[in-house]
């Protein structure tokens, strides 16, 4: 009798252990699917937000030198809750006319950001690190550079750098 009520409480430990687990497979997985939707939530409002800045941009060419000819109170006054760490806008000819930059750097290679204008197709580069990288001090970001055309004609390039670390910071209080 004794040897039986120890085979039933191993079966009985073994069965809540591996329900244990089950659960807990089941919770990561859940945190895993909201983390890939809020992602995608926020990529795709990022790339919305960088597109229209860059169409409100396109009203004027972009000559270079002369960043005083565009309205850049669009750009200085971007709203905090896209959490952007920078903006560069380009003439035509790829030269700087006007940046903010919280690091002080681009990220941007001139030779992105020529590829950018000689396709032009509007480049996107997603970095956020995998869900065990909540803890981590891995820097969550999106790059987007859009081309700007006035009047059919190339004009210049808006490049935007945003943070995605509020998408660690959602998932942190759900």
């Amino acid at each position: 009798m004794a040897r039986t009520s120890g085979l039933r409480t191993e079966i009985l430990t073994t069965i809540t252990l591996l329900m244990g687990a089950a659960l807990l497979l089941g919770g990561v997985l859940m945190l895993r699917l909201t983390e890939q939707s809020l992602l995608e939530q926020k990529t795709s409002q990022l790339r919305l937000t960088t597109t229209l800045i860059a169409q409100s941009l396109a009203g004027k060419p972009l000559v270079a030198g002369n960043a005083d000819a565009y309205d850049l109170n669009k750009l200085k006054q971007l709203p905090e809750e896209l959490q952007f760490n920078g903006w560069w806008l380009y003439d035509r000819d790829l030269s700087l006319l006007a940046s903010f930059s919280s690091d002080g750097v681009s990220s941007f290679t001139p030779s992105r950001r020529q590829q950018v204008r000689l396709s032009g197709q509007p480049f996107e580069e997603i970095e956020f690190p995998s869900l065990l990288g909540i803890f981590s001090q891995t820097y969550a970001f999106a790059h987007f550079i859009q081309p700007i055309y006035h009047k059919g004609h190339f004009a210049g390039l808006l490049a935007i750098n945003y943070s995605l670390d509020d998408i660690r910071y959602h998932l942190l209080l759900s």
